[in-house]
């Protein structure tokens, strides 16, 4: 399901691309590659463990019970969404910087 959104999202990306230069002229495409590309490492460093914990550890058999399963997914996903978040931090993607001021400035609001 993973590959199957990664895929679409860069096509969609492609024919995005291809009508902004049909409307709008010629982008700076090197300016949001970086971008994605920081985008896409903060991503890997993150899940990667997750992927190799799971397949050390045999968690794709349907040998456990649902409960176990759902615990392990909640796990992965809250793990790798956690790692994904820090690394974009590190990575200095502005939209992880801008998100942090935002629940910063929430977090602060309440508190008055």
């Amino acid at each position: 399901l993973g590959v199957a959104f990664s895929i679409s999202y860069i096509v969609g990306l492609f024919v995005t691309l291809n009508l902004i230069k049909r409307h709008v002229g010629l982008l700076r495409t090197r300016d949001f590659a970086g971008q994605h590309g920081k985008l896409l490492a903060a991503s890997l460093v993150a899940a990667l463990p997750f992927f190799a914990l799971s397949q050390l550890l045999n968690w794709d058999s349907n040998d456990t019970s649902a409960g176990l399963r759902a615990l392990r997914l909640l796990l992965v996903l809250a793990g790798t969404g956690v790692g994904y978040l820090i690394f974009s931090h590190l990575f200095k993607v502005p939209e992880i910087h801008g998100l942090r001021e935002f629940a910063t400035s929430k977090v602060k609001g309440r508190k008055k």
